[in-house]
C-alpha cells in the first residue's frame, strides 16, 4: 500500500492492523507504532485503560464468535504463552470474562489477542500491566552500612530508590508534621522516623528507622556549669540516663550510681554506653570549697592607713558589694588606696563564695563645737567618730 502524495493521505478501507514505514529521499526510514483501524475488527472490553499499569485486578470480556490467545512478556521483552488467568461465561449475554489477579509481589505486561473465530485476520490486541510490588528502597547509613526496615542506626542515613515516580513521605517522633523525602538526602536528627512509600501505580509501604546518635542523660541538682566539657557544681547532682545501659564505668572504682545523687566532694569521671553503641564520657566535679582571697596590706575585717591589694584563685570573679547587690566586679590584684569601708564576695565557677571587709583609714573623723582659728569663752569640746584619744596642745 502507498500513500497518495497529492494528499499526503491514506485511507483504510479494510479493518486490521497496521504499520506505516515511512522512507524520505535521504533513505531515512521510521516504522510507527501499529495502528488498529477497528473497522470490522473484534471488540473487547478492559476494565483499564489500554498500555497502563495498575496494582488492581484486570478483567477483559468479549462475546461469543470471537476467541482469545493471552501472552505475558518475558523478562527479555518476548512473548510467552500465558494461561493461569481466570474465566467466566455469561450464557445469558453470550459474554466470556477473562480475570488477572492482582495477587500480592506480582509484576507482570500481558498482551490479549482477540481475534474473528471466522478469520483470524481479523484481530485486536490489548496490552496492560499489572504491578502490586511496591519500589525497593534502600537504607545506608553513613558508612554505606545497610539497615533493615523496622531497624536502628547510631549514624546518619540515606533512602535509595531506582524506580521513578516514587513520592516519600515521613514524620520523626509523635510530632505528626509530615515532611516529602527526597533520594539521597541525609537524615542526622534523633527520633523514630515513620516513612511512607507511594509508587507510579499506587503501591504503599510504611516503615520505620530509628536513629539514636547520643547517650540520653540528664543532671539534676543545683547551679551546673559546663566549662569546657566537666560540669562543674557546688551542690548534690544526679547523672540519671534515660534509656538502657550497656555499660556503666566509674573512673578510680568511685562508687556513683545511676539517678543517685553524688554528695562527697571530688571530680568523677563516667563512661556509659548505651545499646545502640553510643558512647559518652560524663566528667563531674563537686566543688564544695570556697574559693581563696586573699588581703595584702590588711586582716579581714581590719584597717589601715595604707594601700590595700586584693587577689583571688584563678577562674574567680570578686565584686565590690553594698548589702546583697554587686556594686562593680574588680581586677584580681587590684590595689585600693582611698579613705573607706570596703565588702568584697570573691565567687569561683562552681559558685562558692567567701566574703571579706576591711578599712582604709586616711583621716581622723571628729567633731568640734569650733571652727579652725575660731576665738570663743566657751568650753571646747571634741568628739571622735572612731576609737583613739584626743589630746590638747597649747601654742606658745
Amino acid at each position: 500500500m502507498a500513500i497518495d502524495f497529492t494528499t499526503l493521505e491514506y485511507n483504510f478501507t479494510t479493518g486490521g492492523k497496521f504499520f506505516a514505514i515511512i522512507k524520505d529521499r535521504y533513505g531515512r526510514v521510521i516504522v510507527t507504532d501499529p495502528i488498529f483501524y477497528e473497522r470490522g475488527l473484534p471488540s473487547g472490553e478492559l476494565t483499564t485503560s489500554l498500555n497502563s499499569i495498575t496494582n488492581k485486578d484486570v478483567y477483559f470480556t468479549y462475546t461469543v464468535g470471537n476467541s482469545v490467545i493471552v501472552y505475558a512478556y518475558d523478562e527479555n521483552g518476548d512473548l510467552v504463552l500465558y494461561t493461569d488467568y481466570l474465566i467466566e461465561y455469561d450464557n445469558l449475554n453470550k459474554i466470556y470474562s477473562l480475570g488477572f489477579l492482582a495477587s500480592e509481589g506480582l509484576e507482570r505486561q500481558y498482551m490479549i489477542h482477540l481475534y474473528n473465530e471466522s478469520d483470524d485476520n481479523l484481530y485486536m490486541e490489548y496490552n496492560f500491566g499489572i504491578d502490586t510490588v511496591i519500589a525497593e528502597v534502600k537504607i545506608k547509613d553513613y558508612n554505606n552500612k545497610n539497615i533493615e526496615k523496622g531497624g536502628y542506626t547510631n549514624q546518619a542515613f540515606t533512602l535509595n530508590w531506582s524506580e521513578s515516580n516514587v513520592r516519600v513521605k515521613y514524620t520523626v517522633g509523635s510530632s505528626g508534621m509530615s515532611a516529602t523525602y527526597s533520594r539521597g538526602d541525609l537524615l542526622s536528627s534523633n527520633g523514630l522516623y515513620t516513612f511512607t512509600v507511594l509508587d507510579r501505580v499506587g503501591n504503599a509501604e510504611t516503615f520505620t528507622v530509628y536513629l539514636d546518635n547520643i547517650v540520653d542523660y540528664t543532671l539534676d541538682g543545683g547551679k551546673i556549669v559546663n566549662v569546657g566539657g566537666k560540669y562543674l557544681t557546688n551542690s548534690p547532682v544526679a547523672l540519671t540516663v534515660n534509656e538502657m545501659i550497656s555499660e556503666w564505668i566509674v573512673a578510680d572504682g568511685k562508687d556513683i550510681v545511676n539517678g543517685v545523687p553524688i554528695t562527697q566532694e571530688g571530680v568523677y569521671v563516667i563512661t556509659i554506653s548505651d545499646r545502640y553503641g553510643n558512647t559518652v564520657v560524663v566528667t563531674i566535679e563537686l566543688d564544695l570549697t570556697a574559693p581563696e582571697m586573699t588581703l595584702r596590706g590588711v586582716e579581714n575585717d581590719g584597717a589601715t592607713k595604707y594601700s590595700v591589694t586584693v587577689c583571688f584563685e584563678d577562674g574567680a570573679k570578686c565584686y565590690i558589694m553594698r548589702g546583697n547587690s554587686v556594686v562593680r566586679e574588680i581586677r584580681n590584684g587590684e590595689i585600693f588606696d582611698e579613705h573607706g569601708s570596703y565588702s568584697l564576695r570573691a565567687e569561683d565557677i562552681a559558685g562558692n563564695t567567701v566574703d571579706k571587709k576591711f578599712t582604709i583609714d586616711r583621716k581622723v573623723d571628729y567633731e568640734s563645737n569650733v571652727i579652725n582659728n575660731q576665738i570663743t569663752t566657751e568650753i571646747v569640746a571634741f568628739t571622735l567618730s572612731e576609737e583613739g584619744n584626743v589630746e590638747v596642745v597649747k601654742d606658745g
